[in-house]
């Protein structure tokens, strides 16, 4: 992939900050929905703190109203399995981007067989600015995946995610307090 100009400026802008948690701010175009929002994240989070946390969300939730609690006893025990193998391995059977990208620092990582990156970091607020242009599918899951989804919604990591710097989804990133402009 050929960075432009303005894409290597995001990358070494990032990279460049002094460890700790840093705040940028994108305009961003998801491929997934379209449409135009801007999200400011925090970087430089460590996703293994938020993995920890999560294991103490889930030990302390109870089932609410409503849910099977058969399903919800299972379904809590597999994702509690799950995040304890992320936290005591830093891997996770189930992870599927295992050895594809190099760790540049900050939150900036880059896909080694095509060369592309993505910054990560912890949604602090999202905001649209244009609705999104695609439909989403529906999906029918399986009632033991709805209930994992219901506790996934609780956990801290929820809010860790990762932004293509793809042309056509960065549109602008503001970084220490300088505006980039995407070409």
């Amino acid at each position: 992939m050929t960075l432009t100009q303005n894409q290597q400026e995001v990358i070494d802008r990032v990279t460049g900050m002094t460890k700790g948690c840093r705040f940028a701010s994108f305009v961003y175009s998801p491929k997934s929905t379209g449409g135009k929002f801007r999200y400011t994240i925090a970087l430089g989070i460590s996703y293994r703190n938020l993995v920890k946390k999560d294991i103490e969300t889930i030990e302390s939730l109870e089932c609410p109203k409503g849910v099977d609690s058969d399903l919800f006893e299972v379904a809590k025990a597999e994702l509690l399995a799950s995040r304890k193998q992320t936290f005591e391995t830093g891997s996770n059977d189930q992870y599927t981007k295992k050895d594809t990208y190099d760790n540049l620092g900050n939150g900036v990582n880059r896909h080694r067989i095509d060369g592309t990156f993505e910054v990560s970091g912890s949604v602090q607020s999202r905001v649209e600015l244009e609705p999104p242009t695609k439909e989403q599918k529906v999906v029918k899951s399986a009632p033991k995946t709805i209930v994992k989804n219901m506790i996934r919604n609780l956990l801290p990591s929820k809010k860790f995610r990762s932004f293509c710097l793809d042309e056509g989804c960065l549109m602008t990133a503001r970084v220490n307090g300088e505006t980039i402009e995407i070409s």
